[in-house]
């Protein structure tokens, strides 16, 4: 994560978890939907990676959120991406050699594995503690459940009060989260210094906040 976070392009993870996704799909439905290949991406950019940062500044208290959002979720995005794109690899690989029942259960192992992948990608993008980054990925899940739950609504009736509003949060978070990909991109690496100098700055960020 280091190294991601140090060298990564997030240019690339987003075009990885694409690849993949089309990919996947193939293995096992024998078919390619542009839809199911950006879903994936789609649910990390807008959910899950905008739902890991908030958690995490919520438990750190590293500032505003406003501020973490435009510092940390490009690094974040392209650390979560490559940990989809790798756990994902082996399941296209048991798509195509394994029967649908053993394909499910090397899907749950990967999904595990997942979460201990972001626990070292929060680890890394935030600075904080290990049991600290346990318990950011352990809730970190919720926000694609309640995505799932009123999002889908959300999106084929857009009229009521509360599904308006949350068409108006999603349309907001997708655009935010647009124009920091966007800048991502264009920016080539995913952060402007090591990840060695973003520790340290944190650790002195958190000392301050603690002495204050």
């Amino acid at each position: 994560m280091g190294a991601i976070l140090d060298q990564g392009s997030l240019l690339f993870a987003t075009c990885a978890v694409i690849i993949v996704s089309l990919l996947s799909d193939f293995s096992l439905r024998g078919a390619l939907s542009i839809w199911t290949a950006v879903l994936p991406l789609l649910a990390l950019s807008v959910v899950y990676v905008p739902g890991t940062l908030l958690v995490t500044n919520l438990v750190t208290r590293q500032g505003s959120l406003s501020a973490a959002f435009e510092r940390d979720y490009s690094p974040l995005l392209t650390c979560a991406a490559m940990a989809w794109t790798a756990i994902n690899i082996p399941m296209v690989i048991a798509g195509w050699l394994l029967p649908l029942p053993i394909v499910r259960v090397v899907g749950i192992v990967a999904y595990l594995y997942f979460a201990v992948l972001m626990i070292f990608a929060v680890r890394t993008v935030f600075g904080t503690e290990t049991r600290i980054a346990v318990g950011v990925v352990s809730v970190s899940w919720i926000p694609l459940v309640a995505a799932a739950f009123l999002w889908g609504p959300s999106i084929s009736s857009c009229g009521g009060s509360p599904r308006h509003s949350c068409c108006f949060l999603s349309f907001t978070i997708f655009a935010e989260s647009s124009r920091t990909w966007a800048q991502g991109c264009a920016a080539g690496n995913t952060s402007a210094g090591c990840s060695k100098r973003r520790l340290s700055t944190r650790m002195m960020a958190t000392r301050s906040i603690s002495l204050g």
